[in-house]
């Protein structure tokens, strides 16, 4: 959904945005941080995976059950997808956030700000 550009101060997503890909992020991220004014940030808990190799056996998990069932690539299945917290930040930065920082990690949960534009409210 679209947001209007500058029109809130945060956003807060908890536990729910592990089932997406990198590349989907992105254009996610965009609206978010085009609807934050500038300083405005995001507030993101999350769980993710541990190491590259546990992000790509959960991928490829998802890829095995979506084709035993007969499912398209674009059907939406509820499925655990986590990244990095490296990749996270990739997404992040890539979707016009400019200052991330990781405030809390809790085995595999983290919690991440990431501000718009310049500078913090």
């Amino acid at each position: 959904m679209p947001l209007e550009a500058h029109s809130f101060d945060a956003a807060v997503s908890v536990e729910s945005l592990h089932h997406f890909t990198l590349e989907e992020k992105i254009p996610l991220y965009r609206n978010v941080c085009q609807g934050l004014v500038p300083g405005g940030f995001l507030i993101l808990t999350d769980y993710f995976a541990q190491s590259e190799a546990e992000e790509a056996h959960f991928r490829q998990a998802l890829l095995r059950e979506k084709a035993a069932q007969g499912l398209s690539d674009s059907t939406l299945y509820h499925f655990d997808t986590p990244l990095t917290v490296e990749h996270e930040m990739q997404a992040l930065r890539e979707g016009g956030f400019s200052r991330l920082e990781l405030l809390g990690r809790w085995g595999a949960t983290c919690t991440i700000r990431a501000y718009s534009g310049r500078g913090s409210l």
